[in-house]
C-alpha cells in the first residue's frame, strides 16, 4: 500500500497544481506573465508607431515633390502661353509680360541648346520659395511658322542626390 502511494502522490500533486492553476485564471504566475505580455505589446506599439511615422514622412515628402512637378508644369504652360499669345516675337520680355505675378531673375546662357534654337533668354522663376530654371529659345520653320521651345526644370533631392527634373514643351505658332 505504501508504494501506491508512493506512486499516486505525485500524480495527485500534478493533479492538484493543474486545478490551482485552472482555478486562478489559468496562469501558473499571473504577474509574471502580465508582465511579459506588457512588455511585447510595448515593443510592437513602439514598431507600429515607428512604422506610421515613416509612412507619413515619406507620403508628406511624394506630396512636396508632386506639388513641385505640378507647378512646373503649370509654370511651363504659363509661358508657352504667353511667348505664344504674342506670335513667338523675338523681342519677348517675360519679365515685362509676367514679372509681377512671379518672381524671376535672368540666368547666365547654358552650355547647349537644342539643335537650331535661337536662345531668347534663361530665367530663374520663384514660385512660393521653390525655385524653377526656365529657357526660352525659338526656331524659324519656314517664312510662316516658328517653334518656340520652353524648358522648365527643378531640382528634386532623392537621399542627399539633386536630380534634375523638368519639362520641355514645343509649341508652333503662326507669325
Amino acid at each position: 500500500m505504501t508504494e501506491a502511494i508512493a506512486i499516486i502522490t505525485p500524480a495527485l500533486t500534478f493533479v492538484k497544481e493543474k486545478a490551482r492553476i485552472y482555478l486562478a485564471g489559468g496562469r501558473k504566475s499571473a504577474a509574471a506573465e502580465t508582465l511579459v505580455e506588457v512588455m511585447i505589446t510595448i515593443v510592437v506599439l513602439s514598431v507600429t508607431v515607428i512604422g506610421v511615422g515613416g509612412y507619413s514622412y515619406y507620403a508628406t515628402l511624394d506630396m512636396q515633390w508632386a506639388d513641385r512637378q505640378v507647378t512646373a508644369a503649370r509654370v511651363g504652360n504659363l509661358l508657352c502661353q504667353s511667348w505664344a499669345s504674342v506670335k513667338g516675337a523675338e523681342t519677348y520680355d517675360l519679365i515685362a509680360d509676367v514679372g509681377s505675378d512671379l518672381v524671376i531673375a535672368n540666368l547666365s546662357p547654358p552650355q547647349s541648346l537644342p539643335e537650331g534654337f535661337i536662345l531668347l533668354g534663361i530665367y530663374n522663376i520663384t514660385v512660393d520659395g521653390v525655385g524653377f530654371k526656365a529657357m526660352l529659345s525659338w526656331k524659324d520653320i519656314s517664312n510662316e511658322l516658328r517653334a518656340l521651345h520652353i524648358e522648365v526644370t527643378y531640382a528634386r533631392h532623392d537621399w542627399n542626390n539633386p536630380v534634375k527634373k523638368g519639362f520641355r514643351l514645343i509649341t508652333y505658332v503662326l507669325k
